[in-house]
């Protein structure tokens, strides 16, 4: 069993290392052109916890501290990380143990935010775009009509 406690603590230091910048209960990492934003999000449904992110499209919004759920595009952390099972075993606060969290918190470091930040540019989301990277992001048009605008 996982101690809620526990959790939030591994993450905390998992993102300070990254040099991801707390406000509330969200973390943030400002680029030139975009910011990159990550919470946990607790289940409705159990003693489990989700590993949201989000990408603030800076030529969109002057907010540098959006929430999650108002990024202009929106994706579950589990479509950036190649160890899914490691990564949910240790956000299951029932089911997990501490070398589980320390594994989860391991892909988050090594896999979710190196992909994350690769989100910073505008040139680089493009590219991101343009392979379909985002086909389980959830997107607002205006982002997508960035996105999808050349470069001028």
């Amino acid at each position: 069993m996982i101690e809620k406690n526990d959790l939030k603590n591994a993450f905390a230091k998992t993102l300070r290392d990254a040099r991801y910048v707390k406000k509330s209960d969200s973390w943030y990492m400002p680029g030139e052109e975009a910011i990159v934003v990550v919470n946990l999000q607790k289940s409705d449904h159990g003693n489990y916890y989700y590993l949201n992110t989000g990408i603030c499209l800076k030529a969109l919004s002057d907010e540098s501290f959006l929430k999650v759920n108002k990024c202009h595009i929106q994706i579950s952390a589990n479509n950036l990380a190649i160890d899914r099972h490691s990564l949910d075993k240790g956000l299951n606060l029932e089911e997990g143990n501490s070398e589980d969290l320390a594994a989860s918190m391991q892909v988050v470091g090594e896999q979710v935010l190196p992909k994350l930040s690769e989100f910073l540019s505008l040139s680089q989301l493009r590219e991101h775009y343009k392979k379909s990277s985002f086909k389980a992001a959830l997107m607002f048009w205006q982002a997508r009509e960035l996105l999808e605008m050349q470069n001028e």
